[in-house]
């Protein structure tokens, strides 16, 4: 209950969500009971799922061939 009322009391502060988010995130590992060693160890594991891996790097190649003008190369090549 005292992170949701601190989140809000940040979000009237004026402070964007995104810091918000992760002072009140700080703030409850800081003030926990579990080990620094096993939030850090849950982190990783959540982060290491494949998906959670491959739905940024598809983006990210999506961006940089627009960025290489790839599709206006492609779509030339079509017209061949």
């Amino acid at each position: 209950m005292i992170y949701i009322v601190l989140l809000f009391v940040l979000f009237l502060v004026g402070i964007p969500i995104c810091f918000s988010l992760g002072l009140v995130s700080i703030f409850g590992m800081v003030q926990g009971a579990t080990p620094m060693i096993v939030v850090i160890q849950r982190l990783f594991t959540g982060a290491d799922s494949t998906a959670l891996i491959a739905i940024p790097l598809f983006i990210l190649a999506g961006g940089s061939w627009c960025r290489a003008a790839f599709p206006t190369g492609l779509s030339a090549l079509r017209m061949l």
